[in-house]
């Protein structure tokens, strides 16, 4: 409705008292299931999109209760099927912070164990080859940091796996504060097919 429109197109000219209070009221009305929980999950990942940490902190948070408690491992396939659809499309937004959000939400229902099925993964695999360096690393990592070594070997010998991970710190570390040189990007490159490999 109005609500809605008010907060998707005008969040940003809203008080930010107003604001807070507004969204906090959608959550609790969705809590209580007053809403269609498709209808406000799909909202609610569109807001990501707010410049306000607070706010944001508060969506993200219960975007991911909200799928737990309805979505729990894709059991309910119609619903999940609409919400990595909607996801999909939101991916191919050109506002990478944004973006960035969407993929974190991605990575944190994996990691949780919410959601674990083969069309997330592939999902966060397409995030490895992001035009944004900070996507790259956020997908990267994910994948690295989740090969369950009992089952999947990046390479058998385990000092060459232990200083690819080393390799992998430090290049994580180096890469948010600066500028992209050839070497880097080259480097970045090497990562990603690591990931891929594995």
């Amino acid at each position: 409705g109005s609500y809605q429109d008010l907060l998707n197109n005008f969040s940003d000219q809203l008080e930010r008292e107003l604001r807070f209070k507004m969204i906090h009221s959608l959550v609790l009305l969705s809590r209580k299931g007053y809403w269609n929980e498709g209808v406000a999950i799909k909202f609610f990942i569109d807001l990501l999109a707010i410049h306000d940490k607070e706010i944001k902190s508060l969506i993200f948070k219960h975007i991911i209760k909200l799928i737990a408690k309805v979505d729990m491992n894709g059991k309910r396939s119609t619903l999940h099927k609409e919400l990595l659809s909607h996801i999909g499309d939101k991916l191919k937004e050109k506002d990478w912070v944004y973006v960035k959000n969407v993929f974190k939400l991605l990575v944190s229902l994996m990691m949780k164990e919410i959601w674990r099925d083969a069309k997330v993964a592939n999902l966060i695999a397409e995030g490895a080859s992001h035009d944004c360096s900070e996507i790259v690393q956020l997908c990267c990592n994910f994948f690295i940091q989740n090969i369950d070594h009992d089952e999947v070997c990046v390479s058998d010998d385990e000092d060459e796996r232990k200083k690819a991970n080393d390799e992998k710190k430090k290049f994580s570390n180096s890469l948010v504060h600066k500028k992209k040189t050839k070497a880097e990007l080259g480097r970045m490159s090497k990562l990603q097919k690591k990931v891929k490999k594995a």
